[in-house]
């Protein structure tokens, strides 16, 4: 699997004249900019943010998985100002204190590309990255995104800037998923070929190479992503320090300390479909730490119907479907068959108003691999159309 850096301004001197150009008002010809600057706001008029992102301390927080921006320019390169910090919590279960990624997607490259796979090096103080340069001079439309979620690290865009200038966005899309789940939808294991073990490292978590974010890209959608790794949809004695969803749900930033999580505005993302996989870490730790199984499945029922009913009051339209069975638990000291406990999924939606259970085979090993994201990804979507009736 190969990584790739595009360039990364290291030398003090470069970054602080990187800094100060990207603060100041930057035109190439009358009435166009080269240079956006997020000081005093979003700028919306030339950039589409995704995602739970919000205008904080001069920069645009972006910290979670797929969330990032579209921005369409006419030029020959394209750089960005950022800011980016590890998170070393009892949060960050993981405890991977490591370099982020982003999805760099220029001119509708698809996210299984590896050379779109760019490595965003640890910066606490504002850092230049250079997501193109010599390409054909002409119109460009860049589409970058967090590919590690931001239980891991945090991003925040300070400025962009281009050789030519900036133009109008793209239209958004007329539809909406939001995908809500732990390290599986969070993509963690997504950026590793067939066989590749799994090594635990953001080098092979690719949110954008989740089946819940390909999906949404097969129907033509936007997505917004909620997906912490370790996130259980409930809160049991025996299971100490979890990230709990439900709990963690309105806030914007999930790992963020406490005074700088901020609520999220759950009208600025209004979906017409919302994709739920919750409940692996339920069952992995419930099981092994004692509980009984009636007791498990008795409880994860209540709060995974209680979560759904949230959902429900928030989206009073979207159709919800909650997928099972995709994990495949390879530890012999706990032999636990996530995919043997399917129809508990299929009864906790049953009943429901317009939510809808879909059960996947379960994956090789460990989390899916790229390939099996995507084939889980063409399943999926062929079933939400079924259901959902999009103009195709």
């Amino acid at each position: 699997m190969k990584i790739r850096l595009w360039s990364v301004a290291l030398a003090a001197a470069f970054v602080v004249l990187a800094v100060s150009a990207a603060c100041a008002p930057g035109t190439a010809g009358e009435g166009r900019t080269s240079v956006l600057a997020f000081a005093e706001g979003m700028q919306e008029g030339y950039i589409n943010w995704y995602g739970r992102t919000l205008h904080e301390g001069g920069a645009v927080i972006a910290d979670n998985a797929a969330s990032g921006f579209e921005v369409t320019f006419y030029g020959t390169s394209l750089q960005m100002d950022y800011r980016s910090e590890a998170y070393d919590n009892a949060a960050n279960q993981l405890g991977w204190l490591e370099d982020g990624y982003l999805s760099v997607l220029a001119d509708g490259a698809d996210p299984a590309d590896e050379e779109t796979f760019v490595r965003m090096p640890l910066a606490e103080t504002a850092q230049a990255l250079i997501l193109a340069a010599d390409l054909e001079e002409g119109r460009h439309t860049f589409r970058v995104f967090k590919a590690t979620e931001g239980l891991c690290t945090s991003w925040e865009v300070v400025g962009l800037r281009t050789d030519g200038y900036f133009l109008a966005p793209p239209d958004r899309p007329e539809y909406k998923i939001e995908v809500i789940g732990d390290s599986i939808l969070a993509g963690n294991g997504a950026q590793r070929d067939i066989g590749e073990a799994e090594r635990g490292s953001t080098a092979q978590e690719n949110a954008l190479r989740s089946y819940g974010c390909t999906a949404a890209r097969l129907l033509g959608a936007e997505v917004n992503v909620f997906a912490v790794s370790g996130g259980c949809v409930g809160r049991y004695p025996q299971i100490a320090g979890a990230n709990v969803l439900p709990e963690l749900y309105g806030r914007a930033f999930p790992n963020r300390p406490d005074e700088r999580r901020y609520f999220w505005d759950f009208t600025r993302c209004i979906p017409d479909a919302v994709i739920v996989d919750l409940g692996t870490n339920d069952l992995l730790a419930g099981l092994s730490g004692g509980m009984s199984e009636e007791d498990l499945l008795s409880s994860l029922q209540e709060q995974y119907r209680a979560f759904l009913g949230t959902l429900r009051d928030r989206y009073p339209d979207a159709a919800i479907f909650v997928c099972c069975g995709v994990y495949n638990h390879q530890d012999p000291t706990r032999p636990i068959q996530i995919g043997a406990y399917n129809h508990v999924f299929a009864a906790i939606a049953s009943g429901l108003d317009n939510v809808w259970c879909y059960a996947f085979e379960n994956c090789r090993s460990g989390h899916p691999d790229g390939e099996e994201h995507a084939a889980y990804a063409a399943e999926l979507a062929e079933y939400m159309q079924t259901v959902l009736s999009w103009p195709v």
